[in-house]
């Protein structure tokens, strides 16, 4: 799971790149490129938002699955109400939002390469079937 949150990450942080260089004229910009560039980029991204959720349940196993999401959901509706209520601020435009959104999932990568994964509900249920089929 963490190799394909890791793929999913690279690719949607290159699909970034592409569109910054576009937006900033570094690229040649069509339609076609700013409308791909942003599809893909959001496509990976949104992508890998459950597979996180199931992540970050089994790293915290012996927690609640639901007080891990809760979590989690509260984690993400803070971030998106802080980045909203910038955009709120007189004439401080736009072009920080780009290079913002690029900042996190850039540094989301070295995170997700040193995640160690361990999947204790997994080992729990193997236990629990295991001893369950020697007792029959």
């Amino acid at each position: 799971m963490r190799l394909l949150l890791l793929f999913l990450y690279i690719c949607s942080s290159g699909c970034f790149v592409w569109f910054i260089f576009l937006v900033e004229g570094v690229i040649h910009s069509s339609t076609f490129m700013l409308y791909a560039s942003i599809i893909m980029g959001t496509m990976f991204l949104t992508s890998t938002l459950p597979l996180f959720f199931e992540m970050a349940c089994e790293a915290a196993y012996p927690v609640p699955e639901g007080t891990t999401n809760l979590v989690m959901t509260f984690g993400c509706n803070v971030g998106g109400v802080i980045f909203l209520a910038i955009q709120m601020i007189p004439n401080i435009g736009t072009k920080w939002a780009t290079w913002c959104m690029m900042g996190c999932i850039v540094s989301c990568i070295p995170v997700l390469a040193f995640l160690k994964e361990r999947y204790n509900r997994l080992e729990v249920d193997e236990i629990t079937t295991d001893s369950l089929q020697s007792d029959i």
